[in-house]
């Protein structure tokens, strides 16, 4: 138990919405504290672990306070999932090291205080800016920053300071690059599920978990842009970002844009169905179910919902599938 005497002195009111690692961060910033590993491990405490949601023990510790409070919003980090607003995320899709902020969610957060001697304290993280599936502020359409650009280095939830680097930099003096709309649609989708943004309607992907919106989106993109190529080699090349918004375009005019998609992967493919319907497994582009297949090559004919397009598409390709002959005619 820490020490009375290093109690903070300062506590900061809570933001609704705000990320519950992050309250914590701003209260040792307000309080002109340092943050670090060594300095929690004094004190008995892990940084991860309060990155992974785990605030009770802390909040009490530093700022006298029985219980979080609810209107922060805190992770429940497991082996291989992360729940955060009532979904559910790839344990791979969220990040407990690498600290990102948008630049112009923090301008606005200083505008608001109306220039008063507090404003900073009015500064605060948003959850979903640990989602790495998220690479943009769909609200502001800029990316969101990781480092300082002076000295290059990646902002840790390990040292540093709500708004500064480990090296003392400003992190408010960070400029916001600005991207299309177009750019920031997958973005969208994801924030606005997270209570990040305005939610953005997507039959084909509303009905999956997080954890299957965001393998579809990816699958979908990768067979639209270049069915050959594999993911890991489009990941490297064009970015996630760029797989999940060309997936996003497909799965909102889905199934209706199956034939397009189709036409795509059979130009890329010299006619061969491969991974749509084939024995030949391919890097992560082939719908997992047959009803799909069937509604996907053929779709003059009846289909499965949007919503089940979309699923079978997030499954991982089967090592060995045979060939979907497609729904024969019933006359």
């Amino acid at each position: 138990m820490i020490a009375s005497d290093t109690r903070l002195t300062v506590v900061p009111t809570p933001i609704p919405g705000e990320s519950g690692p992050g309250y914590l961060m701003r209260a040792f910033s307000i309080n002109g504290q340092g943050w670090s590993r060594d300095q929690f491990r004094v004190s008995g405490f892990s940084i991860a672990a309060v990155v992974h949601g785990d605030l009770a023990g802390p909040v009490r510790a530093y700022l006298g306070c029985e219980g979080v409070p609810d209107c922060l919003v805190s992770p429940v980090v497991t082996g291989t999932r992360v729940a955060l607003f009532g979904e559910e995320l790839h344990r791979d899709d969220w990040t407990s090291r690498q600290r990102r902020w948008c630049p112009d969610c923090w301008r606005g957060d200083l505008s608001a205080a109306g220039g008063q001697r507090r404003a900073y304290w009015g500064i605060y993280r948003r959850p979903w800016w640990d989602v790495t599936a998220i690479s943009a502020c769909p609200t502001h359409r800029v990316r969101l920053a990781a480092h300082y650009p002076d000295c290059g280095e990646g902002v840790s939830w390990h040292y540093g300071s709500l708004t500064r680097c480990r090296n003392g930099h400003d992190l408010l003096r960070c400029e916001a690059v600005a991207l299309d709309a177009d750019d920031c649609r997958a973005d969208a989708y994801l924030a606005g599920r997270l209570g990040g943004a305005p939610r953005v309607a997507c039959d084909a992907l509303d009905g999956l978990t997080l954890v299957d919106a965001v393998a579809a989106m990816e699958r979908l993109g990768a067979a639209w842009l270049d069915e050959n190529a594999g993911m890991a080699r489009l990941r490297a090349e064009l970015g996630r970002g760029a797989l999940m918004n060309a997936g996003h375009r497909v799965a909102a005019d889905l199934p209706r844009h199956a034939v397009s998609l189709l036409d795509r992967v059979r130009a890329g493919t010299d006619g061969r169905r491969r991974g749509w319907g084939s024995s030949t497994p391919t890097a992560g582009c082939m719908p997992g179910s047959a009803p799909c297949r069937r509604a996907l090559w053929h779709p003059r004919y009846a289909r499965p919902s949007p919503a089940t397009c979309a699923r079978a598409c997030s499954s991982r390709p089967a090592s060995h599938s045979k060939v979907c002959p497609g729904p024969r005619r019933s006359d």
